[in-house]
């Protein structure tokens, strides 16, 4: 067969017949290898992946839907996490709820970061500061590139020296971020590996969903009471001027 892969494959089942014929050649050999060796010794299989013509690195297609729950673990051995205060390190922690992030599509290789726990979205500055923001913003933007080690790396869309010299996320050996102007592509700060959550990181994600689901039952309409309560006490405010007044105008007729 001939096959001719377009990009990365997804993570789920899709609908393009490229795809869904290269899934199927690949499951019939895996179900019967001497029919595999046989063929590679034919040379008869042939695997196009369309690489970045640049810097030979894969690059993300997906747009939208649900964000990826993921720990970016950098080559220096520290997990990425964003702290509620703002604060950007790297974690040894194995376990950390701050280093669990959700990886949100917003362009073609273009991708949000947010802190699961600490609801802040990873940003980088125009002087290659990085920092967490409470609203998503343009410098909570970034390009999300695969390398063939499968290592990504993730540099800002909207900051950098000049056209070939990008500004990247990075973790040195200290736990620390770099500025992003002291950062390469190749640097071992710079590649993140994104590890899927496991048991316990669930079991953390599971009790903070309770948590959330449960404040809201128990205040449901806390913005909307408070705002009810405002009012009265203005109304009560207008009403005693209004009294007053009143009664100062019929004693001064008096």
């Amino acid at each position: 067969y001939k096959l001719n892969a377009l990009g990365p494959l997804p993570n789920t089942y899709s609908n393009n017949p490229q795809q869904k014929l290269l899934f199927r050649v690949l499951f019939e050999l895996i179900c019967n290898v001497e029919t595999f060796q046989e063929m590679l010794q034919q040379s008869t299989i042939v695997i196009f992946f369309i690489y970045n013509s640049q810097n030979s690195e894969r690059v993300y297609e997906h747009l939208g839907g649900a964000p990826r729950r993921r720990k970016l673990y950098c080559a220096t051995k520290y997990h990425l996490q964003i702290h509620p205060n703002g604060k950007i390190d790297g974690s040894l922690e194995e376990n950390n709820p701050y280093s669990i992030m959700e990886i949100t599509a917003v362009d073609v290789g273009v991708v949000a970061i947010k802190g699961l726990f600490s609801g802040r979205y990873l940003a980088m500055n125009d002087k290659g500061r990085l920092y967490a923001s409470e609203l998503f913003n343009k410098e909570c933007e970034f390009v999300e590139r695969i390398h063939e080690l499968g290592y990504n790396t993730y540099a800002s869309r909207h900051h950098s020296t000049d056209a070939k010299r990008q500004w990247y996320v990075s973790i040195n050996g200290k736990g620390r971020p770099r500025r992003g102007f002291k950062t390469r592509s190749t640097d071992k700060a710079s590649l993140f590996l994104p590890r899927v959550l496991g048991h316990k990181d669930h079991e953390m994600v599971r009790r903070l969903r309770e948590s959330q689901s449960a404040h809201h039952h128990t205040h449901p309409h806390s913005g909307r009471e408070r705002r009810r309560r405002r009012h009265r006490s203005r109304r009560g405010k207008d009403d005693h001027l209004t009294t007053t007044h009143t009664l100062t105008a019929r004693t001064t007729r008096t």
